[in-house]
Parts: C-alpha cells; sequence; structure tokens
C-alpha cells in the first residue's frame, strides 16, 4: 500500500514534528509505501528510516507554491492508495485532490488549529475526509461541537512516547555543577519560549517562585528552551529579584533534555492551549512527579490526573501551592512513585500502541 504523507515539519523541535516522527516510523514499520512532502524542512537533512521525503523549504520564498506543485506533480508520479494530510491547513489542497485524483485522504489535528474553525476551506477539508485522526479527547470533543455530522469518523490516536530515549537515570554531575544545584529543589519546564507560546504558562510559574523560595530557599527554576519571549522573560526574572533562581538553557538537541528531565524534582507547564503535551510523557517516563493545566488536552496525557497533578493555570495561587506541597512530597504516594509514572505512561502511550494504531486506521480507509 502506497502513502503519501503531507507534512509541516519533520526535523525540529515540537509536538507536531515529533507526532510526524513517530507516525512515519510507524508507517515504515508496518509495511507501507511511503512518499513524505514537507513544507517547511530542507532536502540536506538526512534520516535513517526507510521512507522518501521531498522538502521545500531550499527556497523559503517559494515553499507553499513548492509544496502545492509537488504534490500534484507526485499524486500522479507516486499514485498513492491513501494521503496522510498532516495538518488542518492542508486539508483543502487534499479535499481537490480528492476530486481530482479519487484519493481518499485522513487529516491530522493536533490542538488549537482546529478549536476554532473559521475557514470555509478548512470546515470542506474536514468533512470530505474519510477520518478524522486527533491527539486527544478535548480536541476530538472541540471538533464535534463544531461539527457533529463527522463525529463518526474521528478516531483518537495520542502521541506517543519512546521509553528508550526517556528513562529514569541518574543526575548528571556536569549540569549538577554547572548550575550549582548540589543539594537544590529543582523546578523544569521544557517549551519553546515564543511570543505565541506565552500561554503554555512558563511567566506564571517565574511570578511565583518568590513564594516557592520563601519555603523552600534552596530552589531553583530552570526552563529549558529558546525563543524570541526570553527577554522578556528575563526581565520578568531581574524585576522579582530572583537572580540565578531561575535558569535559561537555550535551546537543547533532543538526545540532550533526559539528563534536565531528570535534574528535576517536578516538571510544571499549567498551559492553557495544549493539544496535548509530549514534555509530559518525556517527564513522566522519566519518572518525575507532573503538573499541568486543567483547561486543555494536558488532561488526556497525564490520564485526568491519574499519573499527574492538574490545576487551574490562570490561579497563581494555586501553582504556587501546588509546587510547594509537590516538593514537600505532599501529594499521594503513587505521583511520586517515579517507576510506577513511567510503567502507566509506556502502557498507555507506548510506540507499540502507537503503531498497532495507526495500522488500523490505514486499513480502515482502503
Amino acid at each position: 500500500m502506497k502513502i503519501l504523507c503531507l507534512l509541516s515539519e519533520i526535523f525540529a523541535y515540537g509536538g507536531i514534528q515529533k507526532y510526524n516522527t513517530t507516525l512515519l516510523r510507524a508507517l515504515a514499520e508496518s509495511g507501507y509505501q511511503v512518499f513524505v512532502l514537507s513544507m517547511n524542512d530542507k532536502n540536506k537533512i538526512r534520516h535513517p528510516l526507510p521512507y522518501v521525503i521531498k522538502a521545500c523549504a531550499d527556497a523559503p520564498l517559494f515553499r507553499k507554491l513548492k509544496f502545492v506543485w509537488y504534490t500534484f506533480v507526485y499524486s500522479i508520479k507516486f499514485n498513492p492508495d491513501v494521503i496522510i494530510c498532516g495538518h488542518i491547513n492542508f486539508s483543502p489542497l487534499c479535499f481537490l485532490l480528492r476530486r481530482i485524483f479519487r484519493t481518499d485522504y485522513i487529516v491530522i489535528t493536533h490542538g488549537v488549529e482546529a478549536w476554532d474553525l473559521k475557514s470555509h476551506f478548512q470546515i470542506v477539508g474536514l468533512l470530505r475526509a474519510k477520518l478524522i485522526l486527533t491527539v486527544s479527547e478535548y480536541t476530538a470533543c472541540k471538533i464535534r461541537e463544531q461539527l457533529p455530522q463527522i463525529e463518526r469518523k474521528i478516531v483518537i490516536i495520542p502521541n506517543s512516547i519512546d521509553g528508550s530515549r526517556f528513562y529514569i537515570k541518574s543526575k548528571s554531575a556536569d549540569l549538577v555543577k554547572k548550575y550549582n544545584l548540589a543539594n537544590q529543589k529543582v523546578i523544569l519546564t521544557v517549551s519553546r519560549l515564543l511570543f505565541s507560546d506565552r500561554i503554555k504558562g512558563y511567566d506564571k510559574v517565574i511570578q511565583v517562585m518568590p513564594k516557592v523560595i520563601k519555603e523552600f530557599p534552596n530552589s531553583k527554576y530552570i526552563l529549558v528552551g529558546g525563543g524570541t519571549d526570553e527577554t522578556r522573560l528575563r526581565r520578568l526574572k531581574d524585576s522579582l529579584g530572583l537572580k540565578d533562581r531561575v535558569i535559561f538553557t537555550g535551546y537543547l538537541p533532543e538526545d540532550k533534555l533526559i539528563d534536565y528531565y531528570n535534574l528535576c524534582d517536578v516538571f510544571i507547564m499549567p498551559s492553557k492551549n495544549e493539544g496535548f503535551g509530549i514534555v509530559f510523557l518525556e517527564a513522566l517516563a522519566c519518572g518525575k512527579p507532573v503538573i499541568a493545566g486543567n483547561k486543555d488536552g494536558s488532561r488526556d496525557a497525564l490520564l485526568d490526573g491519574e499519573v499527574g497533578i492538574l490545576i487551574d493555570p490562570d490561579n497563581t495561587d494555586e501553582i504556587a501551592k501546588t509546587l510547594i506541597k509537590v516538593l514537600k512530597r505532599d501529594i499521594p504516594a503513587k505521583m511520586l512513585d517515579g517507576e510506577y509514572l513511567r510503567k502507566r505512561v509506556i502502557e498507555e502511550y507506548g510506540f507499540d500502541k502507537f503503531k498497532a494504531s495507526i495500522k488500523e486506521v490505514v486499513k480502515g480507509v482502503r
């Protein structure tokens, strides 16, 4: 079976990119012949998996035009049995391809981009899709509310965690020395620090650090990630007199993240716009207690509170009190049991389960 995948991006850090990479691995290991068109990647990037990639960002000014052109060219040359539309923005193009080539397509929705549908073309793209794959029950509910007639088309396949890449290990002595973390309580967030991502709540964690430090003078907050919002956050840190109590690491490659997860005593990201939140799975796979917002897809990642603590992301008092309770270890024992957290997250979100689900979805389109 031949599958054409239209994806926004593969080789970058972020939930959508990780989902795309896991999806391609699942398709390749399931024996499908896969051809990938990526709008925002460059062709020079090499990869080990057995699928072909045609990327469009070598000429940034024309990448959208190239993407549309290549989509039509390879719909003819590759003649796919099914198209996987990796972003709702591509769904109108897939609808057009279906009209011309009679090729069924699956649309993947990740989160906020599908919560408030205003584009007539996107709505048509969803209505004419064979299936709509989404990463969380929260996003599925948002789509059902807007388009109840497509409820039977919706399939939930959440993000997956690779337990061989994220696991429990001892703290890195080099990082403890680098950031002066000996005998410190460490709070961690992993996120891109972009203007558009302010709603992830990392600024609220900085705001409550004075309260946390009052209870735990030996505590530090590490923010892993870089972006255009870092300048504002540094000013916020300085205005609160936090000095070396808030640490900005900048962007880190994925293979470095495991050591940072294993540094922390608690992982927190009180977001309001997560479609799911792959970072929660990564922290849990490393056996760390997790705090997340209760107003978005983070609920799915934490199994509705079974493996993590859900809080009101707009309530800074609740954020502070919850952080202090976790650092005092004044929470249910299972939330502090690293082996239990790791076991549950891999049971629910391991790659084998993801691959089996993807295979069933593809079989359902044939």
